[in-house]
């Protein structure tokens, strides 16, 4: 049995205003934990960089200590709204053809993620969203045509957005995009039939969801599970 994929590792993004504008929409009065839709690097020694690059890609399985001073902010929303206004600023896109600035900038931006979860770990709402944006940064699904993962630290990163899923198991945009996600990854390391399995569970779960961010994810899935075909 072959499984033959017909582009379907489409990645999706949204930008800053689209992932803020739900924090006063329809989900807050539905009682959702989650009002928001979501959604790098330097060596030590020469030879130990070169060595990282060469197993993992730019972003390496392992990661040196903080690049960067980030800012405390009042609570987990205002920690979280200033990754996102950093990011959005740095426009990550536009510098993609500067490779070695690209990986620097990325670097802080990840480091800045991250902090919301170190900052307030207690948090529900905000603090997810930005561990869902540091696993998908270090599975390179942020730019996943500039960025190189390899298939180990692939894995990996899938067995991180499995262990967020099991965490924030009220988190129904976690639940979606991790598992968006996830099927990104396995397209990656051409795991098909496990990326189709992604997509079919995405459109089970959430292709009727009352939060049109969420329908969006799974008529996204479907539409990439229909398009992958099993030829016996």
């Amino acid at each position: 049995m072959v499984i033959r994929p017909q582009g379907a590792g489409g990645t999706l993004t949204t930008t800053g205003d689209q992932r803020l504008m739900l924090l006063d929409g329809p989900i807050r009065s539905m009682q959702y934990p989650i009002d928001l839709n979501r959604y790098l690097f330097h060596g030590r020694v020469a030879w130990i960089a070169l060595l990282l690059v060469g197993l993992c890609g730019p972003l390496g399985c392992a990661r040196k200590g903080p690049v960067v001073t980030v800012p405390r902010k009042e609570d987990a929303a205002g920690q979280f709204k200033y990754a996102e206004d950093y990011r959005e600023k740095r426009n990550l896109p536009l510098i993609a053809s500067n490779k070695k600035k690209l990986m620097s900038i990325r670097e802080v931006v990840r480091e800045i993620y991250s902090r919301v979860g170190e900052y307030f770990p207690d948090d529900r709402q905000f603090t997810p969203l930005a561990k869902l944006t540091v696993v998908e940064m270090d599975a390179g699904l942020d730019i996943p045509d500039k960025v190189r993962v390899s298939k180990r630290c692939l894995l990996r990163e899938i067995t991180e957005f499995k262990k967020l899923a099991e965490v924030y198991p009220e988190h129904d945009f976690l639940q979606a995009k991790s598992l968006y996600d996830q099927g990104q990854c396995y397209f990656r390391r051409e795991n098909y039939a496990e990326m189709q399995a992604c997509y079919l569970e995405i459109s089970e779960r959430f292709s009727e969801h009352p939060n049109q961010t969420i329908k969006n994810i799974a008529d996204r899935a479907k539409y990439y599970y229909d398009r992958t075909y099993v030829e016996k």
